[in-house]
């Protein structure tokens, strides 16, 4: 069907083709079951048809998320007043999450001419959310 709808002809695509690529990715990060990736946040809605494709149960620390009565990507839209408590919850979390993989990541540069001149704002909020943010903001990477 990719084929039909893409004009790939000239690739070889089959289903063959496809369940080897699954296994390498599988293989390279893991899977389900044995993810191994890092610096990853994944979410879920409990009413998202693609939840059974991720990993629906995992812990806190693996940074994942099911959201209850959420769909696809509920945590990537524009905060509402009539988000659940659980979504603002888990966008806060988030926010956090990256905000520290960022924090980590300037640290840990070493060569003064890869760091942002002084007067370059570096804070999370205001490279992601933006600076005037307020408590129901969106989560808009720039």
């Amino acid at each position: 069907m990719c084929s039909d709808i893409f004009g790939w002809r000239h690739i070889d695509y089959s289903a063959m083709t496809n369940e080897r690529a699954t296994l390498n990715t599988n293989k390279l990060y893991g899977g389900r079951y044995n993810y191994k990736a890092t610096n990853v946040v994944m979410t879920h809605g409990s009413l998202d048809p693609w939840k059974t494709l991720g990993k629906e149960k995992c812990e806190e620390s693996d940074n994942c998320f099911m959201i209850e009565g959420a769909a696809h990507c509920a945590e990537m839209y524009p905060a509402h007043e009539e988000d659940s408590p659980q979504l603002t919850e888990i966008r806060s979390k988030i926010e956090k999450i990256i905000g520290e993989w960022v924090g980590q990541h300037n640290s840990n540069i070493v060569d003064e001419e890869q760091r942002p001149p002084n007067n370059m704002d570096t804070n999370f909020q205001s490279l992601v959310i933006g600076k005037n943010s307020g408590k129901n903001s969106n989560i808009q990477i720039h």
